[in-house]
């Protein structure tokens, strides 16, 4: 939306003032990298949880990956620590930053790290997106947990985690549809079960969405599967005696 000087000459500070309100900003959460958007977009949980975060804090994004959420944190001024078990993601990862903006990874260190060997460190925020369901239920609990206590006081946890209802939680059930993106004994979250995991923190933002998870080429529509997601923002208390 644009308006031309004559006819802002012509309004008042007051009414000008409502017109910029309703004008739709955008962020400029990534880089430009020279590759199809659905290959480089963060988590919309992630793009909203940008608001919550400490400026210039330190972030851990657990299963990395091709980096669509490192390098969206670290664009935004975040120093961030990817982790990844695939060191072949990790390396694409770096390469991206690094023709996205050579001083990108300045801002971002890499480790292969599985989830069983839990977290090490501090970190202003944690980000555990579409990870959960790779691990048996007990283990996801328990990385829940760990998250929350490796996180600094007022810090956040970002998570998205595949829920029971959809292609991904239909095929988990199914033997003959199993493949490696495919876990049956995942953790698949239960309606306000991710929620609950975090009544003893403030919940910032929490939706249950259906998402859709390439397989394949993300062009082709047909290669996603859908399934339903929770989403969730929290921020840890300040108060010493809770996780």
């Amino acid at each position: 939306m644009y308006a031309h000087p004559c006819f802002i000459n012509c309004m008042t500070k007051e009414k000008w003032g409502i017109l910029q309100k309703q004008i739709p900003r955008r962020i400029n959460v990534m880089p430009r990298i020279s590759e199809p958007p659905e290959w480089r977009e963060p988590e919309d949980v992630v793009v909203k949880a940008l608001q919550y975060m400490r400026r210039g804090g330190k972030a851990l994004d657990v299963g990395a990956g091709r980096g669509n959420n490192t390098i969206c944190l670290a664009h935004n001024g975040f120093k961030v620590h990817a982790t990844d078990k695939d060191p072949k993601q990790l390396k694409r990862l770096q390469e991206r930053a690094t023709k996205a903006n050579r001083f990108l990874n300045q801002k971002i260190s890499t480790e292969v790290r599985d989830v069983k060997q839990g977290i090490e460190g501090e970190f202003d925020t944690i980000m555990c997106n579409r990870v959960l369901h790779q691990m048996p239920r007990e283990l996801a609990l328990a990385f829940v947990a760990d998250m929350k206590q490796h996180t600094s006081k007022g810090g956040l946890n970002i998570i998205s985690a595949v829920m029971q209802s959809g292609d991904f939680w239909n095929a988990a059930q199914d033997r003959n549809r199993l493949n490696k993106m495919i876990f049956k004994d995942g953790f698949y979250a239960e309606v306000d079960e991710l929620r609950i995991l975090y009544n003893d923190w403030e919940i910032l933002d929490y939706r249950e969405e259906l998402k859709a998870y390439p397989m394949g080429n993300p062009e082709d529509s047909l290669s996603a599967q859908k399934n339903k997601t929770a989403l969730l923002i929290a921020r840890k208390p300040l108060v010493s005696h809770l996780n």
